[in-house]
């Protein structure tokens, strides 16, 4: 050999599925077919195929043999149990934070990389934060949660408003070249304030009523009669229970009367709990696609709301809190 040539490397081991072992094992019992053949044509080791030849002629199949699953962890489970803990109740921590707190309550010295595969190895991902309100009653929520169980997808309908002004058409981003600014002139008076007050049912939005101005209790009332109930069922058929926040416009001293002249369920969210109304989501549809209007007027508007948000769109949104 010369001085220069490396020796060459022993082939790692390659795992191959027991039932092709049974199967090689089983063809290898036939007339004329030699386990040197089997070999040569790169499926194994001779040895192992006549230990799976010997397993089938006594048990009548290959033994199931678990993959090496690499050098054992020097950490006890604990410590990995206490790093997916800390995630659990604070879900914003830092891997560094982690890092830290292992090694202040139990004494080891864990790499970020070992908390990441941790994580990975329990399916736990970094996504974006959901913040509820710290107002918010845990507790509340979860019973209206679970009163919430009674009722199909089919019968909720959600109601609440939401504003929009030529600010609201203002466009966040552009482009430039690299190292410049991307400056566009946009207004700083908000001009004349529209508030859109729909309803929304999983398929889709329902009875959109703009107004210039905002929404006090005797317009919602006055919506509510003429142009939400008709379109809705009593109960309990399908668009026959309203949901609301607690704003004092969907407090007032009708509105309960005149839902249940209708038939339906009037039910009000629990407080500071927006993200279990998904007609918040379709508002933030709605403005997205009123940035391709330069000057927003109600017209505008109404548009926006009837056309932005697909049947389709409003059963994600109904499934996103948890209603489907």
């Amino acid at each position: 050999m010369s001085s220069h040539q490396q020796p060459a490397r022993p082939k790692s081991r390659k795992h191959i599925p027991d039932a092709v072992k049974d199967v090689m094992a089983r063809v290898s019992f036939q007339p004329g077919v030699r386990v040197a053949d089997i070999v040569a044509a790169g499926q194994g080791s001779s040895s192992a195929l006549y230990r799976s030849r010997a397993e089938i002629k006594v048990d009548d199949k290959v033994k199931t043999r678990s993959m090496s699953s690499g050098r054992p962890s020097p950490f006890p489970p604990i410590v990995m149990e206490y790093a997916l803990a800390l995630f659990h109740f604070r879900p914003a921590f830092y891997l560094d934070e982690v890092v830290g707190l292992i090694k202040r309550f139990h004494g080891y010295t864990v790499n970020k990389s070992t908390v990441c595969r941790w994580l990975k190895n329990n399916n736990v991902t970094r996504k974006r934060l959901t913040r509820p309100a710290r107002e918010q009653d845990g507790h509340r929520v979860l019973r209206w949660t679970l009163m919430m169980g009674q009722f199909d997808a089919s019968q909720l309908c959600f109601a609440d408003e939401t504003h929009a002004d030529r600010r609201t058409g203002v466009r966040k981003n552009g482009y430039s070249p690299e190292g410049t600014r991307a400056v566009s002139s946009t207004f700083f008076v908000r001009g004349k304030r529209f508030t859109l007050l729909p309803a929304m049912s999983q398929d889709g939005i329902f009875a959109p009523w703009v107004v210039e101005g905002s929404v006090n209790g005797e317009r919602f009332e006055w919506w509510l009669e003429h142009q939400c109930l008709p379109l809705m069922n009593p109960y309990p058929g399908p668009q026959s229970v309203l949901v609301m926040d607690n704003a004092s416009t969907h407090k007032g001293a009708r509105v309960r009367e005149l839902v249940e002249e209708a038939g339906c369920i009037l039910i009000y969210l629990p407080p500071y709990s927006p993200e279990l109304n998904p007609i918040e989501l379709a508002f933030s549809v709605v403005k997205r696609s009123l940035m391709r209007t330069a000057v927003i007027e109600e017209s505008d508007l109404m548009h926006a709301a009837k056309n932005s948000i697909t049947s389709e769109g409003a059963k994600n949104m109904f499934a996103h809190c948890g209603f489907i």
